[in-house]
């Protein structure tokens, strides 16, 4: 992927004042959607993990101690994102981690990227655990788009498909956008754009993201076919 971003303010961190530095720490490979552009395998639970990226999955305790050393260089990190491949508010790593670094350094901006479809569930857990914002992958706003990108969901223990996986996936996205501005997470977009699927609608995400709430809007180009 080739990012070009059309509007940013910064990387999951507060709008106001300027960028800063934050450390991405990447702790599971599990995910609960496939995109259609997204090349995974599938575990015995019926999860699905991306190919390529398991020797990138961390620990907690690596992750911390990570941190730690980051914490004590001459330019330390001002936040933590818990990022993917792999949804985050999965793994119970998250919240451990989370917990165990707004005890160690309370001063951190702590965040996760997420693809939404457990944040509203995940609001409550995340915001006890310390974490402050999110940043959203939302790629799609009518079902037209996400019945293209979006090829299949496990959601509440049953998979989904086609055009039923598109309609929870949005109305999970859509609303835990805004059930997590409303709990007073600082919320972020971000937006792949995928050339002949969902470009047309690039726009109006952006709008409506914002006119939600969302205090930034990024899009990053996918160099890539979509299947």
């Amino acid at each position: 992927m080739q990012g070009t971003v059309v509007r940013e303010i910064g990387p999951c961190m507060p709008a106001k004042g300027p960028k800063k530095r934050v450390l991405q720490v990447r702790l599971t490979s599990i995910c609960n959607m496939h995109c259609r552009f997204c090349v995974r395998e599938r575990t015995s639970d019926g999860r699905e993990w991306r190919e390529g990226i398991g020797a990138t999955v961390m620990t907690v305790d690596a992750a911390t101690e990570l941190l730690s050393r980051s914490m004590g260089s001459p330019d330390p990190p001002e936040g933590v994102e818990i990022t993917g491949p792999g949804e985050p508010l999965l793994d119970a790593s998250t919240y451990l981690f989370l917990r165990r670094l707004h005890g160690m350094y309370p001063q951190l901006f702590l965040s996760v990227r997420t693809n939404g479809i457990l944040l509203q569930e995940r609001i409550g857990d995340l915001i006890r655990s310390g974490c402050r914002g999110v940043t959203l992958s939302l790629n799609a706003a009518t079902m037209n788009a996400g019945e293209r990108i979006f090829e299949s969901v496990i959601f509440r223990g049953r998979r989904y498909e086609g055009s039923d996986a598109a309609r929870i996936i949005l109305q999970q996205q859509w609303t835990g956008l805004e059930q997590a501005i409303e709990a007073g997470l600082a919320v972020s977009v971000q937006i792949a754009r995928i050339a002949r699927v969902n470009e047309e609608e690039i726009d109006r995400i952006a709008s409506l993201a914002e006119m939600i709430g969302a205090e930034r809007v990024s899009v990053t180009d996918f160099d890539g076919r979509i299947a």
